[in-house]
């Protein structure tokens, strides 16, 4: 398991492969403050991140953009997040 400091240190840096990016992607979700964004599928291809599952609001569709974004190495993010919009 990686510290933080050790996280931060890849997320700010290059990365090497997809699995790696997924990795990254999945932790910027999860210790970003938002619960609901823990659950979102994350997927890889070329440096291509795809986001897929639902949330309640497009606020929170934002967030996981933003995240998924900020990680180095992200070329391009594709956000297919459902909201409900019942």
């Amino acid at each position: 398991m990686l510290d933080g400091d050790s996280v931060r240190e890849q997320i700010l840096g290059e990365c090497d492969s997809d699995e790696q990016l997924v990795s990254l992607v999945q932790h910027a979700l999860r210790t970003c403050g938002y619960a609901q964004l823990h659950h979102l599928q994350v997927y890889c291809e070329n440096g291509r991140v795809t986001l897929q599952g639902r949330l309640p609001t497009t606020f929170l569709k934002e967030v996981a953009f933003m995240e998924a974004r900020s990680v180095a190495g992200v070329r391009e993010v594709d956000n297919d997040i459902n909201v409900n919009t019942e």
